[in-house]
């Protein structure tokens, strides 16, 4: 990933999503893996989407992907 047009490409930096919403999770199970060759931007990412999750014992309502139509 990059943060404006012209920085250089980190074709290291990816996210992977294990659980969706609505999931079942154990304790210590992972949410997502962050990966990059900037360990400082990982652990920036891996915080960010931390704060991103709320975990609940009820299960969520599922909300439509679609808002709206043209």
């Amino acid at each position: 990933g990059r943060k404006v047009t012209g920085e250089q490409l980190d074709l290291a930096a990816s996210i992977i999503v294990h659980k969706k919403v609505g999931d079942r999770i154990n304790k210590n199970e992972k949410l997502f893996s962050v990966f990059g060759s900037d360990s400082q931007k990982v652990f920036q990412a891996e915080a960010f989407l931390t704060t991103a999750y709320k975990i609940s014992l009820q299960k969520p309502a599922m909300t439509s992907l679609i808002l709206d139509k043209l």
